[in-house]
């Protein structure tokens, strides 16, 4: 049984992991380890995921966490929610817009969950509205049956004759127009500040909301050109962790390709310009590995580390096929191995830093050189002995 199963006859694969007579154990051993440990580390790459939110980010001291703790507990999560804007070309307009958007909001969220003007301040055909239902409730009918049933359980507590009549006129008068200087003269003048904005071609209107997936899809229309505007921090973190997924596939793509094409016109072989690659595919493999299992994403910082283990995987490559291919000193394994370890010293200190983007380059810069210097060191002189003996 000198070839590995299912294989019954000796094929390719055969002859470079076992070959006549059992030779190099030593060698197979270590390439069965290599790949049995690249296949580990596929299941976890592929559960990597890019952030773009970048307060995460973001070094946030401990006095600030517990200040920014107690503010949730007071006031709610702030940064948890996304702006709503209701746009018109006057404040009638805008108070229009605000209803229709306050409307929309209250399918998902409580009333509770939303701050917003439009409860307070509708527009006036919205009050015109209201009162006509109002004065359509409190029919003359209801009012009289209501004042009636209202005298006889007073009588029986001993209450005066007329001590609902102010209630009553309450009632029947017609109430003030809710307008902003309404509420200006209630003590609400911060509010207002802070929720309307007038400008000298339009008037906003402010909204505040929980910032969840779903939001966009209950304002479709929401845009620059619309009397309704959404900034949804989720919604935009989602946007830019699709540009970077996007963007660190094609920078991949692009970076191996070019170095493909330079290996074959360097090296003028292609099996010599692979064996080139090999570490950096190694490398790359365990850095999304390593950072699949640890549960690390990328983000805009070590996502320039990612071409930065290219480079230095292909340049250990390039040295390493000189050395076995083509003759060159003896000295060329340490050369690459004190080179590889230098990186690590100098990138390897950023994973002690306590901002989390030095610490994530540290940390990718890490596993991706960790995972091509042993393929570069061992596993690229294993293989091309396994290589020279299945050609033989």
């Amino acid at each position: 049984s000198e070839y590995c199963w299912p294989c019954c006859w000796p094929c390719w694969c055969c002859r470079i992991f076992w070959g006549p007579g059992r030779q190099c154990r030593r060698d197979r051993r270590l390439l069965f380890a290599w790949v049995l440990g690249l296949g580990l580390l596929a299941g976890p790459a592929g559960r990597i995921d890019c952030v773009g939110d970048l307060r995460e980010v973001n070094l946030v001291p401990a006095d600030l966490r517990r200040a920014e703790a107690e503010l949730r507990e007071v006031w709610g999560d702030l940064r948890g929610r996304a702006l709503a804007f209701a746009r018109g070309l006057d404040l009638e307009a805008a108070l229009t817009a605000n209803e229709r958007l306050y409307e929309r909001l209250r399918r998902e969220f409580s009333a509770a969950e939303i701050v917003s003007l439009a409860p307070v301040l509708p527009g006036l055909e919205a009050q015109r509205e209201n009162r006509r239902r109002w004065r359509t409730f409190w029919s003359p009918e209801r009012l009289a049956g209501l004042h009636r049933e209202l005298a006889r359980l007073g009588a029986e507590f001993g209450f005066a004759a007329d001590a609902f009549q102010p209630f009553f006129t309450a009632l029947t008068q017609a109430p003030p127009p809710l307008t902003r200087e309404f509420w200006a003269r209630a003590g609400f003048s911060d509010l207002l500040e802070v929720l309307l904005a007038e400008g000298p071609d339009q008037v906003t209107l402010l909204s505040l909301v929980p910032d969840r997936p779903g939001l966009p899809a209950l304002i479709p229309e929401a845009g620059p050109a619309s009397a309704l505007y959404l900034v949804s921090p989720q919604a935009f973190s989602a946007e830019v962790s699709a540009v970077i997924a996007a963007d660190l596939k094609r920078f991949i793509g692009l970076a191996l390709l070019s170095v493909g094409l330079i290996l074959l016109l360097l090296l003028r072989h292609l099996g010599q310009a692979l064996l080139a690659l090999l570490p950096v595919l190694a490398g790359l493999l365990t850095m999304f590995g390593g950072m699949g299992a640890l549960g690390l994403s990328f983000n805009l910082f070590n996502l320039v580390a990612v071409i930065l283990l290219i480079g230095l995987g292909v340049d250990y490559g390039i040295f390493m096929v000189y050395r076995l291919y083509h003759g060159r000193r003896a000295s060329t394994e340490r050369a690459v191995l004190v080179s590889g370890l230098t990186t690590l010293a100098g990138f390897g200190v950023l994973v002690l830093a306590r901002h989390p983007a030095l610490h994530s380059i540290g940390l990718t810069v890490l596993l991706g050189v960790g995972g091509a210097l042993p393929t570069v060191l061992w596993v690229l002189p294993a293989l091309q002995r396994r290589l020279a003996a299945a050609r033989s």
